[in-house]
């Protein structure tokens, strides 16, 4: 208890002591005039009366505290006129927590299934996830170049996983292939591209369920504008080269540099895929501009400061590949 419930309780034990004290000392009184006076009530004993208006009185009083106490108290108040309405809202709480409690034992076997399920087979999609993207290159020939990227993403996810299909087929199918799409979502994004020939998009292929190894890959399809994030030329970022001659270090840097560039261009509206936002740089590449970054300081033989910048070669869209050129500069 602290200090203010402690102040809150000594208050309404004083409120209650000092109108017991109140109603004692009013029916004493009360009883003593009443039978002095020896009035008679339904003809009934001077005693009796007394003893009926003297009770009468001693709740009237308490009637009228208790009025008071509501005034002066929230927790009285509450008490009096508010607990009914408390009561079934308490009710309709518990059905509600009854309900909760109910779905979250459904979910929990739920979840114990899929952990079952999880030994019998990897998940190789989770639902949600996207399963394919790729930016429609090709607008005056929509329903052909649609075709063209289903396929081609068939090829990128049995290049990927190992599957094993099985035979059952839906009137939904319209690829008896590893990916099963929606009719109406495939008629529905070709006429939106038919309808805005002169917008870039990308397509977005996201797992309708779980997938798990040996089962078709079902999708849902959207459709986003491919909207241009850095023109080609770009510096993407910069880094600062200290000490030359580790090559190590230098290669460190140039990974968290593109890490780095890579978590922007996602803020920026950047759909990673496969782990990666479609940068396309070797790591050949990155050893060669270390070891050239060294042989270029030992050559000069002066304290010049270098820097590395990553520049993108290609305008970045949404979801396009782009490539990075690494090129040492000195100042």
């Amino acid at each position: 208890m602290n200090l203010q419930d402690f102040i809150s309780f000594l208050f309404k034990l004083l409120f209650f002591f000092a109108l017991g004290v109140l109603i004692s000392i009013f029916a004493d009184n009360i009883g003593k005039k009443i039978g002095k006076k020896k009035i008679v009530l339904f003809n009934l004993r001077p005693k009796y009366t007394a003893m009926i208006i003297t009770a009468i009185g001693g709740g009237v009083i308490a009637i009228l505290s208790s009025l008071i106490l509501s005034l002066l108290s929230q927790d009285a108040k509450t008490y009096l006129f508010q607990m009914n309405k408390i009561k079934q809202e308490i009710n309709i709480y518990k059905q509600e927590v009854n309900k909760l409690k109910q779905r979250y034992d459904e979910l929990l076997s739920e979840v114990n299934l899929l952990i079952t399920m999880t030994h019998l087979g990897d998940i190789i999609f989770i639902k949600d996830q996207p399963v394919f993207i790729k930016s429609i290159e090709n607008n005056k020939n929509i329903k052909e170049e649609i075709y063209n990227i289903i396929e081609e993403a068939n090829k990128s996810i049995k290049q990927k996983y190992i599957y094993s299909l099985k035979n059952d087929q839906t009137t939904e199918t319209i690829y008896s292939n590893l990916i099963r799409i929606n009719k109406n979502q495939l008629t529905d994004i070709i006429k939106k591209i038919y309808s805005n020939p002169n917008r870039k998009y990308v397509i977005i292929f996201l797992a309708s369920r779980n997938i798990f190894l040996g089962e078709y890959v079902d999708v849902n399809l959207y459709l986003l504008e491919d909207k241009l994030i850095l023109k080609k030329n770009s510096i993407l970022g910069e880094i600062e080269i200290k000490n030359p001659d580790d090559i190590q270090q230098t290669i460190a840097l140039i990974l968290q540099e593109l890490n780095n560039i890579q978590q922007e261009l996602i803020k920026k509206g950047k759909i990673p895929t496969d782990n990666t936002i479609g940068g396309n740089i070797n790591l050949s590449d990155i050893i060669n501009i270390a070891i050239e970054l060294k042989n270029q300081a030992e050559l000069t033989k002066m304290k010049q400061k270098f820097k590395i910048l990553l520049i993108n070669r290609n305008d970045i869209y949404i979801a396009n590949k782009f490539n990075v050129e690494l090129k040492i500069i000195t100042y």
